[in-house]
This record gives structure tokens, sequence and C-alpha cells, in this order.
């Protein structure tokens, strides 16, 4: 027995219906969601890392190309691990970035205002290409984020916390990430003249030997006393020169 006619009329038209649809479909033009995906995924963080790295982005300088051009650099500067654009290109990864960083930093001394900024701008966009969730526990990726947060501090230490708190959120496993951060911090102080200064000294001293604790007990009480001891004669010393 046949197939009625109209059954396979039906039949042709809704498949020439899906297929249109594939066909639409294939054509429809991909949406920027999936580049945004990635940013999207860090504002759920402690910090605010999208804000953070819309800050980052400013920094790039807006004349980049394939050579920094900073002074006393050579064409043959990027001869190891290639230009930036290079580097995107191909494997895109920490370790040729921060060859290729290092070597600039090598050949940008002394380090002048000029330089600086360039070098920042380098920092900042080998941090905008690489992604945190891809290389949060990779060293390389580590240092990068860390020396950017150094050479922000020689320009704004109030930035410069910022981004330290952006490697210590990225990378989280890795140990002198943390001692960076708390270096910064403990240099900030003395600079701030902070006291009493013996106890940053202590709690220096403390973290480049990688005690777990920059300051104990201990060391708290007998500050208290040398400090108490120290009140005293200053006092006594006041008091004699008043009866004088």
């Amino acid at each position: 027995m046949g197939v009625p006619s109209f059954l396979l009329f039906r039949s042709a038209s809704w498949r020439r219906v899906l297929a249109h649809g594939r066909i639409e479909e294939r054509r429809r033009p991909k949406t920027s969601c999936n580049l945004e995906m990635e940013a999207e995924e860090l504002s759920g963080r402690e910090l605010t890392i999208d804000s953070i790295m819309s800050k980052v982005r400013d920094f790039k300088n807006e004349d980049l190309t394939d050579e920094l051009s900073l002074n006393k650099v050579s064409a043959d500067t990027t001869a190891n691990s290639g230009t930036a654009n290079q580097i995107m290109m191909m494997a895109n990864n920490p370790e040729d970035w921060l060859n290729f960083l290092l070597k600039l930093e090598k050949n940008s001394v002394p380090l002048n205002d000029a330089l600086l900024n360039k070098l920042i701008g380098r920092y900042s966009q080998a941090i905008e290409t690489l992604p945190p969730d891809k290389y949060g526990q990779n060293e390389s990726f580590a240092r990068i984020q860390v020396r950017f947060a150094e050479l922000k501090a020689m320009q704004e230490p109030d930035d410069a916390r910022d981004y330290f708190q952006m490697a210590r959120a990225n990378c989280k496993k890795c140990a002198f990430v943390h001692i960076s951060f708390a270096q910064f911090e403990l240099s900030q102080a003395v600079e701030s003249g902070a006291v009493p200064l013996e106890m940053l000294e202590i709690a220096i001293c403390n973290l480049n030997l990688q005690k777990k604790q920059l300051f104990s007990e201990e060391e708290k009480k007998g500050l208290s006393a040398s400090t108490m001891f120290t009140a005293q004669d200053s006092f006594s010393s006041s008091v004699g020169h008043l009866q004088k």
C-alpha cells in the first residue's frame, strides 16, 4: 500500500524547514559572549578583579607594535622569545612572555619614567592575554603578575596594592606571591614611618627566614619590655634635665 501523497508532501516540507533552520544556524554570526566569559568568571572572587583588569588595559601603550621602541633596544631584542605579537600568535604561554619581558627589562637600564611606562604597558598586555583560570598555578604567570605589581609600586604604591591582591587571587597556591605582598606591605610601613621600627625589622627578618609568624608572642613581650625601659630612661633623662 503506497503512502498518501499529502503525507509525502508534508514530510518533504518539514525536511526543507529543518534543513533551512540548520543553514540559518550555521549562518548566524557568533556573539561576543565567549570573549567576555573569562572576565565574568572573575567577578565572583573576593576582589573586584574585573575593575582591576580594566585598569590594567588602560596601561597598554597606544603605540604598542611588533617591537618595543625603547632606547638601547635593538632589532634583536626578541630574538629568543619572539615579539609580543608572535608570542600571541604562536604558543602564547607564560614562559615565552616572561622571557620576553625580562629581556626588555634588561635592556631598559637605567630605567626612566618613559621606559617604566612602556614596560608596564607590556606587562599589562601579557596579563590581559593570559587567562588566570588556565595558568593560575604556573610559576611564570605568577612572576609576571608580581613583577607588574612591583613596577606599579614605583609609580603609585596605593594602586600597586590592588595588583598584589589580584596576583594573590589569581595565584593562591604560589607561596612567593604572598611573600612578595607581605614584603611590599612591610616596606610601605617603613617608608610611612610606622613605629616601633624594631617591630618592622623583626617582621622583615622573620619573613626572610620564612617563619610561620612574622612577629611571635615572645618577640612581642620582649619588644614591649624593651620599649618600657626606653620610655623610663627617656622620662628619667627629662626629669634630670628639669632639676638642673
